[in-house]
């Protein structure tokens, strides 16, 4: 008898640590699916293999998964809408600097935001970015020419 209520009192104590897992599991399940059929409803898939979208609706894209702060997905749909040209080039690798400069991953954050001002060397807001990003890995001596030259577009 006494081994009978040990077996109820075990499930129960599995079971109240199971059902806060069981909660939070469905609330993400729920939020995947909810993402999926968003994105299905809105848009129109044109071919099984490649989604044609206007430009600012790979924007919108890139921003919820920058906004989920899910950063491998980002990166992936970043790097693959670069393999095929579905944006521009300079708001890519601005998006990818930023990414990246959200993971801490400094250096690959300059790559990409040098990669920009190769293009236009005198973007006020790309500079900007990149003193900040010098300023957060403590990088003081490119913060201040990149200030300083900031002060000479200005």
């Amino acid at each position: 008898m006494f081994s009978f209520s040990l077996f109820y009192l075990y499930l129960f104590i599995v079971l109240l640590f199971l059902c806060p897992l069981f909660y939070f599991v469905t609330l993400e399940l729920y939020q995947i699916v909810k993402f999926f059929l968003y994105f299905t409803l809105k848009y129109k898939f044109i071919s099984k293999t490649l989604l044609i979208l206007h430009h600012s609706q790979y924007i919108e894209i890139i921003n919820t998964s920058i906004r989920k702060k899910d950063w491998f997905t980002c990166i992936c749909m970043l790097e693959f809408y670069l393999l095929h040209e579905l944006l521009n080039v300079n708001i890519i690798y601005k998006y990818l600097a930023y990414c990246y400069k959200e993971l801490l991953y400094f250096d690959l954050a300059e790559y990409y935001y040098l990669k920009i001002l190769q293009n236009y060397p005198d973007q006020l807001n790309i500079l900007y970015y990149l003193k900040e990003l010098y300023n957060l890995s403590g990088d003081k001596v490119k913060s201040c020419q990149i200030a300083e030259r900031i002060k000479i577009i200005i």
